[in-house]
């Protein structure tokens, strides 16, 4: 699990790095698709988690 947080957060890292990208603001269309990459990167982060945090949960349940 911890390797699938690592690669989402790369991808989040890596989407985040094109925002910023200057020539991408003067592009409208290219803006929203960095912006939509963002969202969708930061998404499967945070499930990642939550699924991480459950599974967590379940072995203390099941170890207690």
């Amino acid at each position: 699990m911890e390797e699938k947080i690592h690669a989402a957060e790369g991808k989040l890292k890596a989407a985040q790095s094109k925002l910023e990208d200057p020539w991408i603001s003067a592009d409208a269309a290219k803006l929203m698709e960095c912006h939509q990459a963002v969202d969708l990167a930061t998404t499967e982060v945070e499930g990642l988690f939550r699924r991480w945090e459950e599974l967590e949960e379940k072995k203390k349940q099941t170890a207690g």
